[in-house]
């Protein structure tokens, strides 16, 4: 008697485990702190990396 063939294979299946495991999707209009301090840090060190090579 052969066994029925899984629905999805081992790396699907843990795919789909790690896609249940993440955050709720969020507003993209809204903008946290978070949001606010990554961008900062991104726009000094490229301020930074400007005025070096500048220099």
């Amino acid at each position: 008697m052969l066994r029925a063939l899984p629905v999805f294979e081992p790396e699907v299946l843990e795919a789909m485990r790690r896609a249940e495991l993440r955050s709720k999707p969020v507003d993209p209009r809204h903008i946290t702190r978070q949001d606010v301090k990554d961008f900062l840090i991104a726009y000094c060190a490229c301020f930074v990396a400007i005025m070096a090579w500048i220099a």
